[in-house]
Protein backbone atom coordinates (compact mmCIF):
# COMPACT_ATOMS: atom_id res chain seq x y z
CA UNK A 1 0.00 0.00 0.00
CA UNK A 2 3.36 2.24 0.68
CA UNK A 3 4.43 2.06 -2.46
CA UNK A 4 0.96 2.93 -4.67
CA UNK A 5 0.51 6.07 -2.30
CA UNK A 6 4.30 7.14 -3.20
CA UNK A 7 4.22 5.99 -6.70
CA UNK A 8 0.95 7.94 -6.68
CA UNK A 9 2.28 11.18 -5.36
CA UNK A 10 5.76 11.18 -7.45
CA UNK A 11 2.95 11.24 -10.01
CA UNK A 12 1.18 14.30 -8.95
CA UNK A 13 4.08 15.96 -8.22
CA UNK A 14 5.86 15.24 -11.78
CA UNK A 15 2.50 16.59 -13.55
CA UNK A 16 1.96 19.66 -11.12
CA UNK A 17 5.84 20.48 -11.93
CA UNK A 18 5.81 19.91 -15.43
CA UNK A 19 2.10 22.16 -15.50
CA UNK A 20 3.59 24.90 -13.42
CA UNK A 21 6.93 24.91 -15.74
CA UNK A 22 4.39 25.47 -18.67
CA UNK A 23 2.36 28.29 -17.05
CA UNK A 24 6.14 29.75 -16.44
CA UNK A 25 6.94 29.62 -19.83
CA UNK A 26 3.15 30.64 -21.31
CA UNK A 27 3.69 33.83 -19.15
CA UNK A 28 7.15 35.15 -19.08
CA UNK A 29 8.60 32.86 -21.43
CA UNK A 30 11.07 31.42 -19.02
CA UNK A 31 12.07 28.04 -19.26
CA UNK A 32 13.42 25.07 -16.44
CA UNK A 33 16.57 24.22 -18.17
CA UNK A 34 16.31 20.40 -16.12
CA UNK A 35 12.87 19.80 -17.78
CA UNK A 36 13.09 17.68 -20.89
CA UNK A 37 11.08 20.34 -23.09
CA UNK A 38 8.67 18.02 -24.75
CA UNK A 39 7.24 17.00 -21.19
CA UNK A 40 6.93 20.89 -20.87
CA UNK A 41 5.42 21.48 -24.30
CA UNK A 42 2.98 19.32 -23.76
CA UNK A 43 1.52 21.08 -20.98
CA UNK A 44 2.36 24.28 -22.95
CA UNK A 45 0.01 23.54 -25.65
CA UNK A 46 -2.73 23.14 -22.86
CA UNK A 47 -2.60 26.87 -21.72
CA UNK A 48 -3.88 28.25 -24.80
CA UNK A 49 -5.74 30.90 -23.14
CA UNK A 50 -2.86 32.57 -21.99
CA UNK A 51 -0.83 32.30 -25.03
CA UNK A 52 -1.60 35.22 -26.76
CA UNK A 53 -2.14 37.18 -23.30
CA UNK A 54 -1.31 41.05 -24.11
CA UNK A 55 -1.67 44.34 -21.91
CA UNK A 56 -4.76 45.67 -24.18
CA UNK A 57 -7.94 45.01 -25.43
CA UNK A 58 -8.68 45.35 -28.57
CA UNK A 59 -11.97 45.23 -31.17
CA UNK A 60 -12.52 45.16 -35.02
CA UNK A 61 -14.46 47.87 -36.69
CA UNK A 62 -15.58 48.20 -39.82
CA UNK A 63 -16.83 51.10 -41.78
CA UNK A 64 -18.64 51.87 -44.49
CA UNK A 65 -18.60 55.79 -46.71
CA UNK A 66 -21.98 56.76 -47.40
CA UNK A 67 -22.32 58.67 -50.43
CA UNK A 68 -22.46 61.77 -48.55
CA UNK A 69 -18.84 61.36 -47.17
CA UNK A 70 -20.06 60.23 -43.82
CA UNK A 71 -18.70 56.66 -42.33
CA UNK A 72 -21.43 54.43 -40.44
CA UNK A 73 -20.24 51.63 -38.31
CA UNK A 74 -21.03 48.05 -40.16
CA UNK A 75 -22.04 45.79 -37.78
CA UNK A 76 -19.77 42.23 -37.80
CA UNK A 77 -21.88 40.59 -35.44
CA UNK A 78 -23.92 38.41 -38.16
CA UNK A 79 -20.74 37.52 -40.28
CA UNK A 80 -18.46 36.81 -37.35
CA UNK A 81 -21.76 34.96 -34.92
CA UNK A 82 -19.36 33.67 -32.32
CA UNK A 83 -18.58 34.62 -28.97
CA UNK A 84 -16.32 37.86 -28.64
CA UNK A 85 -12.91 36.07 -28.28
CA UNK A 86 -13.17 33.40 -31.04
CA UNK A 87 -14.71 36.47 -33.28
CA UNK A 88 -11.89 38.36 -32.23
CA UNK A 89 -9.06 35.31 -33.48
CA UNK A 90 -11.77 35.04 -37.09
CA UNK A 91 -11.45 38.35 -37.62
CA UNK A 92 -7.73 39.22 -36.66
CA UNK A 93 -6.74 36.28 -39.79
CA UNK A 94 -4.27 34.38 -37.61
CA UNK A 95 -4.53 31.38 -39.71
CA UNK A 96 -2.91 33.89 -42.51
CA UNK A 97 -0.46 35.33 -40.24
CA UNK A 98 1.87 32.37 -40.15
CA UNK A 99 2.86 33.77 -43.69
CA UNK A 100 5.04 36.43 -41.68
CA UNK A 101 4.39 38.79 -44.44
CA UNK A 102 2.78 42.33 -44.11
CA UNK A 103 1.83 42.67 -47.76
CA UNK A 104 0.09 38.99 -47.71
CA UNK A 105 -1.65 40.18 -44.58
CA UNK A 106 -2.56 43.05 -46.37
CA UNK A 107 -4.42 41.36 -49.26
CA UNK A 108 -6.32 39.11 -47.00
CA UNK A 109 -7.34 42.13 -45.10
CA UNK A 110 -8.35 43.90 -48.62
CA UNK A 111 -9.92 40.28 -49.52
CA UNK A 112 -12.32 40.54 -46.02
CA UNK A 113 -12.82 43.97 -47.26
CA UNK A 114 -13.85 43.32 -50.73
CA UNK A 115 -16.03 40.30 -49.65
CA UNK A 116 -17.99 42.84 -46.74
CA UNK A 117 -18.69 45.27 -49.55
CA UNK A 118 -20.23 42.85 -51.87
CA UNK A 119 -22.17 41.50 -48.96
CA UNK A 120 -23.22 45.28 -47.47
CA UNK A 121 -24.40 45.73 -50.98
CA UNK A 122 -26.62 43.38 -51.50
CA UNK A 123 -28.26 43.95 -48.48
CA UNK A 124 -28.70 47.56 -50.25
CA UNK A 125 -26.42 49.79 -48.39
CA UNK A 126 -24.16 51.77 -51.00
CA UNK A 127 -21.08 52.17 -49.54
CA UNK A 128 -18.35 54.55 -51.98
CA UNK A 129 -15.40 52.86 -49.09
CA UNK A 130 -15.32 50.41 -46.73
CA UNK A 131 -12.33 50.24 -44.11
CA UNK A 132 -11.13 47.72 -41.31
CA UNK A 133 -9.25 49.33 -38.25
CA UNK A 134 -8.36 47.37 -35.24
CA UNK A 135 -8.60 49.57 -31.99
CA UNK A 136 -6.82 49.11 -28.93
CA UNK A 137 -7.33 50.64 -25.44
CA UNK A 138 -5.32 49.73 -22.06
CA UNK A 139 -6.88 46.91 -20.06
CA UNK A 140 -8.61 47.90 -16.85
CA UNK A 141 -9.95 45.83 -13.80
CA UNK A 142 -12.99 47.79 -13.80
CA UNK A 143 -13.75 45.89 -16.82
CA UNK A 144 -13.61 45.38 -20.44
CA UNK A 145 -14.77 48.55 -22.14
CA UNK A 146 -14.17 51.02 -18.71
CA UNK A 147 -11.05 52.81 -20.56
CA UNK A 148 -12.55 52.60 -24.03
CA UNK A 149 -12.87 56.25 -24.83
CA UNK A 150 -10.30 59.28 -25.79
CA UNK A 151 -7.70 59.37 -25.22
CA UNK A 152 -7.35 55.92 -23.99
CA UNK A 153 -7.83 54.20 -27.32
CA UNK A 154 -5.64 53.54 -30.54
CA UNK A 155 -6.77 52.76 -34.16
CA UNK A 156 -4.71 51.10 -36.97
CA UNK A 157 -6.30 51.18 -39.92
CA UNK A 158 -5.90 47.87 -41.24
CA UNK A 159 -7.26 48.08 -44.90
CA UNK A 160 -9.27 50.67 -46.85
CA UNK A 161 -11.17 49.81 -50.07
CA UNK A 162 -11.36 52.25 -52.82
CA UNK A 163 -13.60 49.55 -55.50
Amino acid sequence: MYYKSLFASAILITYLLITGAAFLYTIGRFRIPLLPWPLIHVSYTLMAPYQGDVPWNGVFIAEGELPDGRWTPIPLESYFPFIRGEASVRMALHSFQKEDSPAFLYAKYRELALKLLEQERTKGNIFDHIRIIYRTWPRSPEGYRTLYKEPFFLRNELVTLVP
